[in-house]
């Protein structure tokens, strides 16, 4: 049911928002408008790398831009909130 769907969602998961990720992909695919914090310098921690996060967005149709508007994340990745858009 598509009213089941929420218009905004915040992921603010300390290290842990690449799996958050893995674990949305209807919610990565639908219309809904997503701000990520990302804590890159934790993610060995919880096993996973900047690969891992593209994979995750580009399988759910979506691009990555910095929230203050720096543009499209690179591969040289820091901390930083990053609007997940529709492509």
């Amino acid at each position: 049911n598509r009213t089941d769907i929420p218009s905004l969602i915040k992921i603010d998961a300390e290290g842990a928002e690449i799996h958050i990720l893995r674990g949305m992909p209807n919610l990565l695919k639908s219309d809904a408008k997503i701000v990520c914090e990302l804590h890159p310098d934790i993610w060995e921690d919880f096993g996973v790398t900047f690969g891992d996060l593209v994979e995750s967005i580009t399988t759910g149709g979506r691009t990555m831009t910095w929230l203050d508007m720096r543009g499209s994340v690179k591969e040289s990745i820091e901390y930083g909130p990053v609007l997940l858009e529709r492509r």
